[in-house]
């Protein structure tokens, strides 16, 4: 008999697939009673200049976190990117005001994606959001 593998009975069949089924649930369980899962964050203090007027904030191949660019002038900065969540936003921003030269603040993203656009909520009122014309349209068809 070796190499073969025995055969399951049905009742074996079975206790395999409900046990599957039990752990699958548990852990559906597990994480309902923890409630939802903080938004995976930017990290702070980690912004590296890469060019003249340019700085990121590195991913570090976290999900659901983008690289965030900053593009510093004489008279504001571009972002582009948010994070996902006001939070986010805000950290980004906590960022940008160390590098910035200039009150000017845009906005841009590079899709509606929500860990790219959601964080703009963390953003003062006074940031100029750009948008193109097909992620207009996007967010028009959600």
């Amino acid at each position: 008999m070796k190499g073969k593998i025995p055969r399951m009975g049905i009742l074996s069949r079975v206790g395999c697939v409900t046990a599957i089924v039990a752990a699958i649930s548990g852990s559906a369980v597990a994480r309902a009673q923890r409630g939802p899962l903080p938004p995976p964050m930017i990290k702070e203090g980690v912004t590296q200049k890469i060019a003249e007027h340019v700085y990121v904030i590195p991913d570090f191949d976290a999900v659901l976190v983008p690289n965030v660019a900053i593009v510093v002038g004489t008279r504001g900065a571009l972002v582009v990117d948010t994070g996902l969540g006001a939070r986010n936003g805000q950290a980004v921003m906590r960022e940008v005001e160390k590098v910035s030269k200039g009150p000017e603040l845009y906005l841009a993203v590079t899709h509606i994606h929500p860990e790219h656009d959601l964080g703009a909520g963390g953003f003062p009122a006074r940031t100029r959001m750009l948008r193109s014309k097909e992620q207009e349209a996007d967010i028009q068809e959600t």
